[in-house]
């Protein structure tokens, strides 16, 4: 049975970058900076991008057909790294929150791996893992169908929230369905202690992930519940 748990937060998880309209300037990516007390490294900076854009250039008007696949290969890099950064969904199982009453109803919880979280050091050691946010919803078609034994209509209300931890935890988890449910009860107490909930531990059901490994629509970035909120 896992043996505890370390939570990640704020100071230990470590947010991957944002999507590619935050990602560094080109003059960043070539080693300089743009202002800072780095005057030469940032005039450096710029040259290396302007010399980039001056190669770009000249492939674009000499071999557009070359140009056209450097581009979309820089694309298809760019937007691979971007689905790396997000969540990996597992599987997922649903509860019932019983306390606050504002909150009573059906809670999924997504089990999720991602790259930033190291395994547990022993088979029986502390597991590293971060709790996200709680997301209101409603269950559609697909949600209800693979959780019908449990008495889950499609537009209930319903809450959501994920929550990581390593891809070796979660590995092991598919191979071994007693440890997924022993992993599982883990994931529920720390909701509960994040997030100031009480559940229905007997009412705990485990999806099919062969039917559904994510609940509450598309994979999202993650937000840990722990951290700061971000400015609005």
């Amino acid at each position: 049975r896992p043996n505890g748990f370390r939570f990640l937060s704020s100071n230990g998880f470590t947010p991957e970058p944002g999507p590619m309209s935050e990602l560094p300037d080109l003059a960043a990516l070539l080693g300089g900076r743009l202002g800072g007390d780095e005057p030469t490294a940032g005039m450096a900076g710029v040259e290396n991008a302007q010399q980039l854009w001056a190669m770009l250039d000249e492939m674009a008007l000499s071999d557009p057909a070359a140009y056209a696949e450097f581009m979309s290969a820089q694309m298809d890099a760019m937007q691979a790294e971007e689905a790396a950064a997000l969540p990996q969904p597992a599987f997922c199982a649903r509860v019932h929150v019983s306390e606050p009453a504002a909150m009573a109803g059906a809670l999924f919880v997504n089990a999720c791996g991602h790259r930033s979280m190291k395994p547990a050091a022993s088979p029986d050691g502390p597991i590293n893992l971060a709790v996200g946010v709680l997301r209101d919803g409603e269950v559609d078609a697909e949600l209800a169908a693979a959780t019908a034994l449990a008495c889950t209509r499609s537009a209930d209300a319903a809450h959501f929230v994920d929550v990581l931890t390593s891809h070796e935890q979660l590995a092991r988890a598919r191979a071994d369905a007693g440890y997924r449910r022993e992993l599982c009860e883990l994931f529920v107490q720390c909701v509960e202690q994040t997030h100031g909930l009480r559940v229905k531990r007997n009412s705990l059901t485990l999806l099919n992930p062969l039917r559904l490994g994510y609940a509450g629509g598309k994979v999202q970035r993650f937000r840990d519940a722990r951290a700061p909120a971000p400015a609005a």
